[in-house]
């Protein structure tokens, strides 16, 4: 089988929502950019994302990229013959650019346990769930969680 037809079996399977497809791991990363690319950048963006994980040997599913308030969000699924492990995952992640606070905080929760993919939340999902007034509280949330609370 080639890589064009394992990628179309890849994602027939990220919609079914398994994790696996022909003796591959189907791993997300998701990247979030804290600042504004010019529209003619993001492609570039994109292309190194999947280089960086072409240089380590993955193969590369889709990569979609979003303009939030703040920046961008760069979602990207991909494919491993290994299973990796939750502090890969979350340092390939930092590899692939991702905000570096973010990175902190998913070390964190993978130390107390929790799986990288539930630990894998992107800033904006989490600030949705809180009125704007609030803000506080979620700083002093991720304070705690980064282990900085004066």
């Amino acid at each position: 089988m080639n890589k064009q037809e394992i990628i179309e079996k890849a994602r027939t399977a990220i919609l079914k929502g398994e994790k696996e497809v022909d003796g591959y791991y189907i791993y997300t990363s998701k990247v979030d950019l804290d600042m504004k690319l010019d529209k003619n950048e993001i492609p570039l963006w994109e292309q190194t994302r999947q280089a960086i994980l072409e240089f380590m040997y993955f193969v590369v599913i889709d990569i979609n990229t979003s303009e939030t308030e703040r920046g961008l969000h760069t979602v990207i699924n991909w494919l491993s013959e290994e299973g990796e492990t939750d502090h890969s995952l979350n340092f390939i992640q930092m590899l692939l650019g991702d905000d570096v606070v973010r990175v902190k905080i998913n070390e964190r929760r993978i130390e107390k346990g929790i799986s990288f993919e539930r630990a894998n939340i992107l800033f904006s999902k989490i600030l949705k769930r809180y009125p704007h007034e609030q803000d506080s509280r979620i700083n002093i949330a991720l304070e705690r969680e980064l282990g900085i609370i004066k």
